[in-house]
């Protein structure tokens, strides 16, 4: 992760204990539902090493079907939808950043729609793009060039508004959306808040806050 021209960076947390306790959890329930119906008991084992194969599974491909290693690219994203370029995927607000993905096809349509929707009741959506076929999208034909065309006044949206304000009509409108949090903004998290996701605990003579 990180830049290419910066030395590499770590995610937040590792990332296999949650991915292998969601494959333990999956395992589980499908154990138990082979027990309802044959009384016969199943051992779950799980590998955390392994969990993390699916969200590599997709690199060696780039190598394979396009002939690109693909190498750190910070806040951007190579190859979307088939098109092998750099694609924005954090984008900067008034406050704080988002991160999405504007994607081709059915994949991308209802979220792209939605916003440009949002875009052009502000007045600012260009007219190439009202009335877009989102459904037909297809990134595999645009060129750098002509995305820097649709991306433009996305940048400039989310100029206009804060990360919240974004990410509440991500979450009312069911977009594929979210802010680039900091840690505060985890621990004030209203979803995690109103589900008593915190707890204090002591801590080497300190009180800290900790999942569970």
């Amino acid at each position: 992760l990180g830049d290419s021209d910066r030395p590499p960076v770590r995610m937040t947390s590792a990332q296999s204990p949650v991915l292998a306790a969601a494959e333990a959890a999956m395992a589980t329930l499908i154990a138990h539902y082979h027990r309802t119906l044959t009384g016969e008991g199943q051992r779950v084992d799980v590998s955390a090493h392994e969990s993390l194969f699916e969200t590599l599974m997709h690199a060696p491909f780039y190598n394979t079907w396009a002939g690109i290693n693909p190498m750190r690219t910070g806040k951007y994203r190579l190859g979307v939808s088939g098109a092998m370029f750099l694609h924005p995927l954090i984008w900067k607000c008034k406050e704080g950043y988002v991160a999405y993905m504007l994607q081709g096809g059915k994949l991308g349509a209802f979220s792209n729609r939605t916003i440009a929707g949002y875009i052009e009741k502000e007045g600012d959506l260009p007219d190439f793009m009202k009335g877009m076929d989102w459904d037909n999208f297809d990134l595999g034909k645009k060129t750098p060039d002509d995305m820097e065309k649709v991306w433009a006044p996305f940048y400039r949206y989310f100029a206009r508004h804060t990360a919240q304000e974004v990410y509440d009509l991500a979450v009312r409108d069911r977009l594929q959306l979210f802010p680039v949090n900091t840690t505060r903004q985890v621990l004030e998290d209203v979803q995690l808040v109103a589900r008593e996701f915190w707890r204090e605990q002591q801590v080497s003579g300190k009180t800290v806050k900790v999942p569970g």
